[in-house]
């Protein structure tokens, strides 16, 4: 099992706290509370399908105007929407 749902259920499911949970799997804390929300607002959809998506240029763009107009910000927005992080994007690229 992938770590990310693994520390979700732990979490929700066996009521470990995030602290000692970040600690055990070395993980942000602030990621973590992402992750369970993004679970708990979709369910496991987002982490099994989250490297087969594919967004179209007009969704790419509806979410550009929608953060660049301030209504929402890109964490709100992808949370939304189900995607992972874009804080979590922007790290994954620096490490290519």
């Amino acid at each position: 099992m992938d770590t990310k749902p693994k520390m979700i259920k732990e979490y929700l499911d066996e009521q470990v706290p995030m602290t000692k949970l970040v600690k055990k799997y070395s993980y942000d804390f602030a990621k973590l509370k992402y992750l369970v929300k993004l679970y708990q607002m979709h369910g496991e959809k987002p982490f099994l399908e989250q490297d087969k998506r594919i967004y179209t240029h007009e969704e790419k763009l509806g979410a550009i105007k929608i953060v660049m107009s301030n209504q929402k910000s890109a964490r709100q927005l992808a949370l939304q929407k189900g995607m992972p992080s874009p804080h979590d994007e922007k790290d994954k690229n620096t490490h290519k």
